[in-house]
């Protein structure tokens, strides 16, 4: 790896509207319409917002600049594209009204074609409730179609190997002639490496094809 330097998020008071006490759950959008600049590079970004609130807006990608003081007043600021939104539409919040107010968070974002998957899982989860964890909304923020959630595997059995609370985080792509010739044709891959509570986690970087 090389690091190539940083750049800051748009910054915003509100908490609800804000960058600050982000998870770090983000996904790159390839996009044709934004091709690389003089002040930024080709896509965008959807990035999760501040943790109480779990919102995801789009943002631009400056070109990063590297700042041997690591001074902030250095960087360059990104631009909104779109403003945060839900992006599990009301999915998320009806799992938590179900189990008590139980505190879901965003665990992974992956763009796969015309749509945004997302994960959602118990931050902690004591009573190791395993729950439906996978869904994914339009591009388009404003558009409240979000579809989901999906459990991977049996989520009816006891057994702990595929608890939510080890796929409900990160997720990334499989290259097509990987995913066909290892895993039958599934072409995505999500994990979550640990877990708090009772700790159902693999403790370990945990990977479900699908």
């Amino acid at each position: 790896f090389e690091y190539l330097g940083a750049f800051l998020p748009p910054h915003f008071e509100e908490n609800e509207k804000s960058f600050a006490y982000s998870s770090g759950v983000l996904a790159f959008r390839p996009n044709p319409d934004r091709p690389e600049t003089e002040t930024t590079l080709s896509g965008s970004l959807f990035l999760a917002g501040h943790a109480q609130h779990q919102r995801v807006a789009e943002i631009t990608i400056p070109k990063p600049v590297l700042s041997p003081l690591k001074r902030t007043t250095d960087l360059p600021r990104a631009e909104m594209l779109q403003p945060f939104a839900d992006v599990t539409h009301g999915i998320m919040q009806e799992l938590a009204d179900t189990l008590n107010g139980a505190d879901f968070r965003l665990g992974g974002l992956q763009v796969v074609g015309d749509r945004l998957h997302w994960t959602t899982h118990i931050y902690y989860n004591p009573g190791q409730f395993d729950t439906a964890t996978h869904g994914c909304c339009p591009l388009d923020l404003s558009q409240s179609e979000a579809e989901g959630p999906w459990h991977l595997g049996n989520g009816a059995s006891p057994a702990p190997d595929c608890h939510s609370d080890k796929h409900a985080g990160y997720i990334f792509t499989i290259p097509q002639t990987e995913a066909d010739h290892w895993f039958g044709g599934r072409n995505l891959i999500s994990g979550l490496w640990t877990a708090t509570g009772l700790q159902n986690s693999s403790h370990g970087p945990a990977m479900f094809a699908y």
